[in-house]
């Protein structure tokens, strides 16, 4: 009775340790976001085979078409895509995105499948997910892959409003330069003559100054002839 026991433990054991040897795993990086309304962001799509070799991928993701919009999708290294019906689609109106890739001379350790990049719509919390009908396949077209559905959850917020402070130089600036007028009378004011009104102003002066000695020395001729005249008339009245 021990023996048998022992037998099928051994069994057991065995089958469960080729399970998770062959278990092939997807995952998200990151596990979970929050971003902003109307933000793009990305996240990166992760397969790792483990100790068995898979040489097809196959992603199957679910997100909500009212919270998110997935702008493009991109493969990592190395995966030559597969583009035929049912294997390759992006559905912003249904929330699914189906990508299938083969990779040459297949991978056993974790490798970027592909990154999705999208859209934050509107301020909500939603869940995106890889589902069950995502596969990585052996060299026997077998899906070795365990542990689907995996889940994230997304959190997008509103966005904070930028706040302008306007400054009153607008104001200051109003108050203290000067109006048209003003403007006109100091360019007039600095205006530099010209040469011909300096020669002209210079000549008209020359001219009040000629006229200015001419009068004086008219008045002095006749202060002297009154002078000489009063003198001969009061010699003439004192010998008379």
């Amino acid at each position: 009775m021990n023996k048998k026991f022992l037998i099928y433990a051994l069994v057991f054991v065995g089958i469960t340790a080729a399970t998770f040897a062959s278990a092939a795993t997807f995952s998200m990086s990151p596990a979970n976001i929050s971003v902003t309304e109307g933000q793009n962001f990305s996240v990166n799509i992760l397969v790792d085979s483990q100790n068995s070799a898979s040489y097809t991928g196959k992603l199957e993701f679910k997100y909500s078409p009212a919270l998110l919009e997935v702008k493009s999708f991109s493969f990592g290294d190395n995966w030559m895509p597969i583009s035929q019906p049912g294997y390759d689609l992006i559905d912003n109106a249904g929330g699914i995105l189906i990508k299938t890739g083969g990779y040459p001379g297949g991978f056993n350790s974790k490798t970027l499948f592909g990154t999705i990049t999208f859209r934050a719509k509107k301020v909500s919390d939603g869940i995106m997910q890889i589902t069950t009908d995502s596969m990585a396949l052996d060299s026997e077209s077998k899906n070795i892959v365990s542990g689907l559905p995996i889940s994230a959850l997304v959190s997008i917020v509103k966005r904070s409003p930028v706040v302008v402070l306007k400054t009153p130089e607008s104001d200051i600036a109003s108050d203290t330069a000067p109006n048209q007028e003003q403007k006109e009378m100091v360019a007039v004011t600095d205006q530099a003559l010209p040469p011909e009104a300096v020669a002209e102003n210079k000549s008209l002066l020359s001219a009040t100054i000629v006229n200015l000695n001419i009068t004086f020395g008219g008045l002095l001729v006749v202060l002297v002839a009154f002078l000489i005249g009063f003198f001969i008339y009061m010699r003439f009245k004192r010998k008379s």
